[in-house]
């Protein structure tokens, strides 16, 4: 889950949570690299720009015979 926060020049602020669903085959499951991820994005900022990269690793599960 990711809490969204926007806040003008005026002081106005609005929130959203935006729910992320990752879909992974069972022997890779990632792992975040960081447990929180920030961006300050203004409003001058074009639809569709990236504005934060998250990282991940993909730890894969092991059977042994």
């Amino acid at each position: 889950m990711l809490r969204l926060s926007a806040v003008d020049g005026g002081g106005h602020a609005g929130y959203a949570v935006v729910r992320v669903y990752v879909t992974v085959e069972p022997a890779a499951m990632p792992t975040f690299l960081m447990t929180e991820y920030r961006a300050n994005v203004f409003a001058s900022v074009q639809p569709g720009t990236s504005v934060v990269k998250v990282g991940y690793e993909v730890m894969l599960k092991v059977q042994s015979c």
